[in-house]
């Protein structure tokens, strides 16, 4: 049987099966609803507070946005599909689930621009190449703007063409991008967890940004199986637009969909317990000057531990204007920590804003105030065996623990 809005039971044309869509429609709608309202004060908070430290937006705070956009537009989806009977495509509701399935696809990009950004930055090659942090940022908006365009090219084919057409159209350019775009991805994914293991273990703080780290990449292989197996049935199995068999495939993605979300708003909270400020409409993430988390455990500050350069990426802004990136002017590049001898890898550690530990033989405190020029995109990893012990005892008795804050 096939659905029929003008029907006295529209959903299914059976009483019993059309109860169970409205139960689902009904539970689906207050479960993305719920989202909703947890995280549209997150993005208040993210937003309150890159404002009031003058900062442009991050990749975090767009991660924010699209968890907070996207389930306002599934909740809206379920309850017109359940006032009007109709969630077919070119219906009210269809108009609602392409634009949620856009911000499902932005949150994933703008995490993707963090890994990717920290991916290419710091362990693409010996040297940091800052002018990537440049490029990632473009690039995850150039994907964007792509999304944005396909959307409105459906809204256009719809009122061209009947509904059957434009739903193989949509289908098809979805298993593209979700093929494409998680693929791409994954891999990077696990590109930079193979080159977070390498750093320093001793860390607790470290392993959970790597466990972190894999249950995202994780969780995205999960979803962009289901959502490619979920298209590719309903392709060979040429179910129309108004099949009841497409409540299933509706069923099927709720259950590929609502799971991350959870995942993700765990993954944004700090530390393992910030996650229940969401119910308690408080911040989940610390301030981005905030020392919420630390490289080296307290045990492990001992007498042969290396120096660290540390970086803040936070200040390094896309400048619009300009072909290089932008430093502000109280940036500081110091060594801490100066009697570790071995290691030359970037040390990272996520957590709310982006700030980078870079382990050196730098015994010496390094100043820079002055500002990168264009021609100054890339800071080159170098020995310093320069020995200044009495200014390296005054860090040592400051704070021994470098930290990278997560700007996903």
């Amino acid at each position: 049987m096939e659905n029929d809005v003008n029907n006295e039971f529209p959903f299914t044309g059976d009483e019993q099966y059309d109860k169970v869509v409205k139960t689902f429609y009904i539970i689906r709608g207050i479960s993305f609803t719920i989202l909703f309202l947890l995280n549209v004060f997150q993005t208040y908070f993210e937003f309150r507070s890159l404002y009031r430290k003058g900062r442009k937006p991050t990749p975090r705070f767009f991660t924010f946005v699209s968890i907070t956009l996207f389930p306002l537009c599934r909740g809206i989806q379920s309850f017109l599909a359940l006032g009007f009977h109709n969630s077919r495509t070119g219906s009210s509701s269809w108009y609602f689930g392409i634009w949620g399935t856009l911000f499902l696809s932005t949150e994933w990009i703008f995490i993707g621009c963090f890994w990717v950004r920290l991916l290419y930055t710091f362990f693409s090659s010996k040297k940091i190449a800052l002018d990537n942090i440049k490029k990632t940022w473009y690039s995850a908006w150039g994907i964007v703007v792509i999304l944005f365009a396909w959307n409105t090219i459906l809204m256009i084919l719809i009122s061209q063409y009947d509904s059957q057409y434009v739903a193989s159209i949509s289908g098809k350019g979805f298993i593209c991008m979700v093929a494409l775009l998680g693929t791409f991805l994954i891999i990077n994914g696990f590109f930079l967890i193979k080159n977070l293991k390498k750093q320093d273990k001793k860390s607790k703080t470290f392993q959970k940004t790597i466990k972190r780290t894999i249950r995202l990449s994780s969780i995205l292989i999960f979803i962009v199986l289901g959502l490619i197996v979920r298209e590719i049935v309903v392709a060979i199995s040429k179910i129309s637009t108004s099949s009841n068999y497409r409540y299933a495939a509706i069923f099927v993605t709720f259950i590929l969909e609502f799971p991350q979300c959870i995942v993700v708003m765990i993954a944004l909270a700090d530390d393992g317990t910030h996650w229940k400020n969401y119910f308690l409409l408080q911040k989940v993430a610390k301030d981005s000057n905030s020392s919420g988390g630390s490289l080296n455990d307290n045990n492990s500050n001992n007498k042969n531990s290396n120096a660290n350069l540390e970086i803040d990426l936070s200040s390094f802004n896309v400048d619009n204007d300009s072909s290089s990136v932008s430093k502000s002017k109280s940036q500081i590049l110091k060594s801490e920590n100066p009697s570790r001898q071995n290691s030359q890898n970037p040390v990272i550690v996520t957590q709310s804003n982006v700030s980078i530990s870079l382990s050196t033989n730098s015994e010496q405190p390094l100043r820079q105030s002055q500002p990168l020029d264009e021609n100054q995109q890339v800071i080159d990893i170098k020995d310093n065996n320069n020995n200044n012990n009495n200014n390296n005892n005054n860090n040592n008795n400051n704070n021994n623990n470098n930290i990278i804050n997560n700007n996903q």
